[in-house]
């Protein structure tokens, strides 16, 4: 089974919004391959997460249902 390239990303204390996403303190993972470099430098640049690449077999998260990258689910723009 081949690798998947992802950035996991922690949330240092309780819960945190960046980029569309939410992120607690369990790892979440999102596919570099399906990563917008202006979302992952959010999140890399962001003080209240920690996040750093990794390759895994499987991709973690928190989420109950299935959502886009398997990430957590974005936040809506708001526009319609």
């Amino acid at each position: 089974m081949a690798k998947i390239k992802v950035l996991r990303v922690v949330a240092k204390s309780g819960s945190f919004r960046r980029a569309g996403y939410q992120f607690t303190s369990d790892p979440t993972d999102i596919p570099l391959d399906g990563i917008k470099k202006e979302v992952r430098d959010a999140i890399q640049g962001e003080s209240a997460l920690v996040s750093y690449e990794a390759e895994v077999d499987e991709v973690v998260s928190t989420e109950t249902d299935d959502t886009q990258n398997n990430a957590k689910k974005p936040a809506s723009s708001g526009k319609k």
